[in-house]
């Protein structure tokens, strides 16, 4: 029985193509994990940001409002809040009591004016500080001690949302970071993949020639 040569040399380059195509699926599927993962990390800090934007800055901007509601003397104002654990909740609370407390004690507010309205003020000041970006920003100390257990609580308050706030900060930051690994590894790989399918290639002419 005869067997053609040219049948006897194809048979090499028929194994070289397999070995290419089999190290090329795999390299495929590879990125496109890489990529899912790269994905997925990506939708997760945009979900963070959104939480963020949520929870902390629309009452950050709510509390910024009432307190500039109330410094021009609008006690009509309807305050929405709930008693909780949460830091910004116990401010718009305690917005909530300054308001009660200038309804209810006429002669009080009378003369007291201008210290609660300086007080107003001053969170006024803090919460459009802090809505454009500052976390430094404090409550400066009054005149009077009247309101000063409750400047240190808004103040305390104030320190936790800043360590919050730059805690969610560094996770971003690392996650961008880990992000920026996957990137390079996909790159890497790709650059790899493609330098061994030219090899292939190159001994699959070579074998023909």
């Amino acid at each position: 029985m005869n067997i053609d040569s040219r049948v006897i040399l194809s048979m090499p380059i028929v194994g070289y193509i397999v070995i290419v195509l089999i190290f090329s699926i795999f390299i495929s599927k590879a990125i496109s994990d890489i990529i899912f993962l790269n994905t997925v990390s990506i939708i997760f800090g945009i979900f963070c940001f959104i939480i963020i934007k949520k929870l902390l800055i629309t009452k950050l901007l709510y509390i910024e409002k009432i307190s500039n509601e109330i410094s021009r003397g609008n006690v009509n104002i309807e305050i929405k809040f709930k008693k909780s654990n949460d830091i910004l909740d116990n401010i718009i609370y305690n917005l909530y009591n300054i308001k009660e407390f200038i309804i209810k004690k006429d002669k009080i507010y009378e003369n007291n004016m201008s210290e609660i309205e300086n007080f107003l003020n001053e969170i006024y000041r803090v919460m459009k500080a802090i809505s454009n970006g500052s976390l430094t920003e404090r409550i400066s100390k009054q005149k009077g001690n009247k309101l000063e257990k409750l400047r240190v609580v808004i103040n305390n308050a104030l320190d936790s949302l800043s360590r919050l706030i730059g805690d969610l900060i560094e996770d971003v930051k690392k996650l961008n970071s880990e992000i920026h690994r996957a990137e390079e590894e996909v790159n890497r790989i790709k650059e790899t993949s493609e330098q061994i399918a030219d090899a292939a290639n190159q001994v699959a002419v070579a074998a023909t020639d």
